[in-house]
């Protein structure tokens, strides 16, 4: 089995609910498995840069969640997070988001 391969379509819509776009653009729409992680589509919604939504220890804050979440909503199989640290003393920037800790990631 290889890291990207095409799921078996499941079907999530209605009949009804195919739009002209889905006609013209069939696998955009169709699951896709990557690494064993199934997307329920192929769309992907890309980084917005900094948002400044963090807290003073690069902790997303209630706002970022909320964005995110806002942005899930809108139907994109994968959904991207701005640019982050992952190593504890390398944030070469001040206001980054960080997962160089349990307790800055754990509420996403």
């Amino acid at each position: 089995m290889s890291d990207v391969e095409d799921a078996p379509h499941c079907a999530t819509r209605s009949a009804q609910d195919k739009s002209a776009s889905m006609d013209e653009h069939p696998l955009v729409f169709q699951p896709l498995r990557i690494a064993g992680l199934l997307l329920r589509n192929r769309m992907v919604g890309l980084p917005i840069g900094l948002s400044g939504f963090i807290d003073g220890h690069g902790a997303p804050t209630e706002r970022m969640i909320a964005l995110y979440r806002r942005r899930a909503a809108g139907g994109a199989g994968l959904i991207t997070v701005e640019i982050a640290t992952v190593e504890p003393h390398a944030c070469p920037q001040a206001g980054l988001l960080r997962f160089d800790s349990d307790q800055q990631h754990s509420r996403l």
